[in-house]
C-alpha cells in the first residue's frame, strides 16, 4: 500500500511539474508575442527630439544629427541647407566641440520658408527667456504662445517635408505637448524619435548651477513645506518639474489668486540658495529615467574614458534608428516621412541606405553649420 501511495504521489508530482513547465512556456510565449506586438505597433513621425537637458552634451548631439543629414536646431546653433541661406564667415564667435575650435558661418538672411522656421524657433528660445524674466507676464498667454510656436514648427516640417531634429531648451520642457501635437498631425499611434543625452544627476545639477544657473528655469514645488512635485508619467510624459505647460496648468487651476510666472517657476540658482538642491537632483533623475524608456537611443558621454567623436556618435544614432524604425522586412516604420529631407538620405525605397560612417566632415555636405540667432540676423 505504501509503495502504491508513493507511486501515485510521484505521478502527481510529475504531472504538476509538466503542467507548471507548460504554463511557464505559454506565459513566456505570451510575453514574447506581446513584446513583438508592442515593438511592431510603434509608428514614428519623422521628427527627432534631442530630449537631453542642456549641459548633457547637447552640442555634440546636434552635430551628430547634422552629420546624418537632418536639418537641426539647438538653442543658438544648428545646420540648414546651403541653398536657402545668405552666409558670411565674418564672425568672432567660435565653437569648441570635441576639442576642435570651429568658426561657424554667420547667418545673414534665410530665404523662402526657412525664415518662418527660424522665426518660430527664435520665439521658442531667446523669446522664452525674456518672458520668464518678466514677472508681470500672464502664464496662460505665455503658455498659448509657446504652444502655437511649437505646433507651427511641427506642421512646418510636415508641410515642407523636412525632417527636423530639435535639441536643447525649451524642447525637453515640452515633451508631453510634442507628443500630443505629433499624434494630432501624424496619427494617434505616432510618436517622435527621441534621442537622450544623459548625465549623472548630481553632476548635472552641480554643473548646470555653476554655468547656467541664473537662467535655467524649473517648476517650483507647490508647497514650501514639502519640497516635492508630481512625478513624470511614463506614457504621456506629463508631470515632473520639467513639464512647462503642466506646471502652468496645475498652478493656475489650484490657485484662487492670480498667479504670474515667477510664482510658478524659479531658476536653479534660486533653488540652490533656498537649499532645494536635492529637489533639483531628484527632479532631473525622474525626468531622465522616464524619458529613457521612451527613447530609441540614450548615451552618457561623461562616463567614457575618451572624448565622444561626432561621427562615432552619429554612427551609433543611425544604428539605433535603423533598429527602431525598421521592421522585419527592413522597411521604415512610418506612415509618412520616407521622402522628407534628411530621411531621403537615410532610406531609399523604404529600405536602409548603406552608411560607412567614415566621413571626416562634421556635418553633411548638403547642410551648413550656423550660428542661428545673433543681432545681425535678418528674419523679417
Amino acid at each position: 500500500m505504501a509503495l502504491l501511495m508513493r507511486a501515485v504521489f510521484l505521478r502527481l508530482t510529475m504531472m504538476i511539474d509538466q503542467y507548471g513547465s507548460c504554463k511557464r512556456s505559454v506565459l513566456d510565449l505570451g510575453k514574447r508575442m506581446t513584446a513583438n506586438m508592442s515593438q511592431h505597433s510603434d509608428v514614428y513621425a519623422p521628427l527627432i527630439i534631442g530630449a537631453g537637458q542642456g549641459t548633457t552634451g547637447t552640442h555634440v548631439f546636434v552635430d551628430a544629427t547634422c552629420a546624418l543629414g537632418f536639418v537641426s536646431l539647438h538653442y543658438g546653433i544648428g545646420c540648414l541647407p546651403k541653398h536657402v541661406l545668405n552666409m558670411s564667415s565674418q564672425t568672432q564667435d567660435k565653437r569648441t566641440v570635441n576639442g576642435n575650435t570651429r568658426t561657424p558661418l554667420q547667418l545673414l538672411h534665410a530665404y523662402k520658408h526657412y525664415r518662418i522656421l527660424l522665426q518660430r524657433h527664435q520665439h521658442m528660445t531667446s523669446g522664452l527667456l525674456k518672458v520668464l524674466n518678466n514677472n508681470d507676464t500672464d502664464p496662460l498667454q505665455f503658455r498659448d504662445q509657446i504652444l502655437r510656436d511649437l505646433e507651427d514648427i511641427i506642421t512646418w516640417e510636415k508641410h515642407y517635408k523636412v525632417g527636423l531634429a530639435l535639441h536643447d531648451t525649451p524642447y525637453p520642457m515640452l515633451m508631453p505637448e510634442i507628443l500630443k501635437i505629433v499624434q494630432k498631425h501624424y496619427g494617434h499611434e505616432s510618436k517622435p524619435i527621441i534621442l537622450l543625452s544623459e548625465r549623472d544627476p548630481e553632476e548635472y545639477v552641480e554643473r548646470r548651477i555653476q554655468s547656467h544657473g541664473s537662467y535655467s528655469w524649473i517648476c517650483r514645488p507647490p508647497s514650501s513645506q514639502t519640497i516635492t512635485i508630481e512625478k513624470m508619467k511614463p506614457v504621456t510624459l506629463e508631470g515632473g518639474a520639467f513639464d512647462l505647460v503642466g506646471c502652468i496648468n496645475r498652478s493656475v487651476s489650484s490657485s484662487e489668486k492670480p498667479v504670474r510666472l515667477h510664482h510658478i517657476f524659479y531658476t536653479m540658482q534660486e533653488a540652490s540658495k533656498m537649499d532645494h538642491r536635492k529637489f533639483l537632483v531628484d527632479s532631473f533623475r525622474n525626468y531622465q529615467d522616464t524619458v529613457r524608456e521612451a527613447s530609441i537611443f540614450r548615451y552618457n558621454m561623461f562616463n567614457k574614458e575618451n572624448k565622444t567623436i561626432t561621427n562615432e556618435l552619429a554612427s551609433m544614432i543611425r544604428k539605433s534608428m535603423a533598429e527602431s524604425l525598421t521592421g522585419s522586412h527592413n522597411k521604415l516604420m512610418m506612415k509618412e516621412g520616407v521622402t522628407f529631407l534628411g530621411f531621403d538620405r537615410f532610406f531609399i525605397d523604404g529600405h536602409l541606405r548603406a552608411y560607412s560612417g567614415k566621413s571626416h566632415n562634421v556635418i553633411s555636405d548638403a547642410l551648413v553649420d550656423i550660428l542661428v540667432f545673433k543681432n545681425q540676423v535678418n528674419l523679417s
